[in-house]
């Protein structure tokens, strides 16, 4: 949980933020071929997931408050719309996501 929090706080600036709950499994997407050359022989990832509850305000919000943004902007949206704003090969572990997260939101 530290290193989530830390990675939130480095990504966006935030905080000021409480656990809700974590994937139970590891969520896992390969590389597309194309991409490859560009990730140091690696496949893919695997990560376990976190949901926060953002308790802040949205001045606490900085994308750019640790070296290059990983973000050009940011907006509220429903989870269900995660899939769909991410690059493809992405896609079906966000969907994973989502319907782990349902409760949620």
């Amino acid at each position: 949980m530290d290193a989530a929090k830390r990675e939130l706080h480095e990504e966006t600036g935030v905080r000021s933020a409480s656990l809700l709950g974590r994937t139970e499994e590891w969520v896992a997407y390969d590389f597309p071929a194309d991409a490859a050359p560009n990730r140091k022989g690696w496949k893919g990832q695997k990560q376990i997931w976190f949901a926060l509850r953002f308790d802040g305000q949205e001045s606490e919000i900085d994308l750019d408050g640790h070296g290059d943004a990983e973000f050009d902007a940011w907006r509220w949206g429903n989870l269900a719309e995660a899939p769909e704003l991410v690059v493809p090969f992405k896609r079906s572990a966000y969907e994973h996501v989502v319907r782990a997260f349902a409760k949620f939101s």
